[in-house]
């Protein structure tokens, strides 16, 4: 019995036609629609590692709807991410899940800020202390 020659070109091509009737991925649906920088695409990521697609795309265009930039969401409160992220058929044990979703975009979005300000590109470096606002300000050390 001989081997056939792999031939990747074919194997996509099927793989292509075996997915066409198949949505986009919403990291790509978010793209197409215009929320497609890196800020933006992380957000959604973040919202889509514990959700199905059809439930990022809502809970993502809610957010951006509210704020597009790490400047805009670090003025959002907690709460505030929350609510548009959270959908309310979901049951009380996702609750816990969406609300330490939405504190974590506020610290990433406030940390993104911060290492904007200090550097430029950015720095792989430690964020903003998040102790109490009497001893932040020093940044990393």
């Amino acid at each position: 019995m001989s081997k056939h020659p792999f031939d990747i070109d074919r194997v996509m091509a099927r793989i292509g036609e075996a997915v066409a009737d198949l949505p986009k991925a919403a990291m790509f649906e978010l793209a197409d629609e215009g929320f497609g920088t890196p800020f933006e695409l992380l957000v959604a990521c973040v919202i889509s590692i514990r959700t199905r697609d059809e439930t990022t795309l809502v809970c993502a265009r809610r957010l951006f709807a509210l704020a597009r930039t790490a400047e805009e969401m670090s003025q959002l409160s907690a709460e505030r991410i929350d609510r548009a992220i959270h959908l309310s058929h979901r049951k009380k044990r996702s609750r816990r899940w969406y609300r330490s979703r939405s504190a974590s975009e506020t610290t990433s979005s406030r940390e993104i800020c911060w290492m904007r300000r200090k550097s430029s590109p950015l720095k792989a470096t430690r964020g903003p202390s998040l102790a109490p606002a009497s001893k932040q300000g020093q940044g990393p050390s």
